[in-house]
């Protein structure tokens, strides 16, 4: 972290973007736009249904018998496919499209909690699980920031992304994580990741009927 602070000191302010318009729309009436609001309910309920696994994967996985150097390479697997999806998503984003990219990432995360909750001891379904993690985590959130920049004009951008932030990350995370802990100790984990599957599929439908995108 300390690293990051020192990075953004090497950061030039770029110029205040031109207007191209002389009536730019307050930032109240972009956020109230229908497409806008299921955007960031999209983004509440992505971060929500991620809170059994930020929350409790290594705890859940340990439960099914991995040791601790299996749950750590499980997570470092995560990790790389994440990056190497990061590399190839501009290409994959003019390829999909940015709502059909939010649709599919949605999908992906319902079968991923599926599958960590009914098949924890199959290791080929553990590891492409984590493979998994390349679309619901790095293709939802290219999407996610590619959509912050299509909503917001230059003059709201920054108030866009800490929108995105504290309203995904911020309520959407801490809702995840707390929903999990009292799942998990009145049912089980696997009950916990369901719940996460579920709240993916309803994700997946806010995107269907709400994130309608103009050409």
């Amino acid at each position: 972290m300390l690293l990051v602070w020192l990075a953004s000191l090497c950061i030039t302010q770029h110029p205040q973007a031109p207007v191209e318009d002389e009536q730019v729309a307050g930032l109240w009436q972009i956020i109230k736009r229908p497409e806008v609001l299921s955007f960031f309910g999209v983004c509440l309920l992505i971060q929500l249904s991620h809170g059994p696994y930020y929350s409790f994967y290594s705890l859940y996985m340990s439960e099914q018998g991995y040791d601790k150097t299996q749950i750590g390479l499980l997570w470092a697997l995560g990790v790389v496919a994440e990056v190497l999806m990061f590399l190839v998503m501009h290409r994959l984003l003019s390829w999909i499209g940015l709502r059909a990219m939010v649709q599919i990432g949605m999908a992906v995360c319902a079968l991923r909690w599926l599958m960590i909750a009914s098949l924890p001891d199959q290791l080929w379904a553990v590891l492409l699980a984590q493979l998994f993690h390349a679309v619901t985590f790095g293709c939802l959130h290219a999407a996610g920031i590619a959509l912050v920049h299509r909503f917001f004009p230059a003059t709201h951008q920054g108030q866009g992304q800490a929108l995105y932030s504290s309203l995904g990350f911020g309520v959407g995370g801490a809702l995840g994580a707390f929903l999990s802990g009292w799942i998990w100790s009145q049912y089980d984990g696997a009950t916990m990741f369901m719940f996460a599957a579920a709240v993916s599929m309803l994700g997946w439908l806010l995107a269907w009927r709400g994130l309608r995108l103009n050409p």
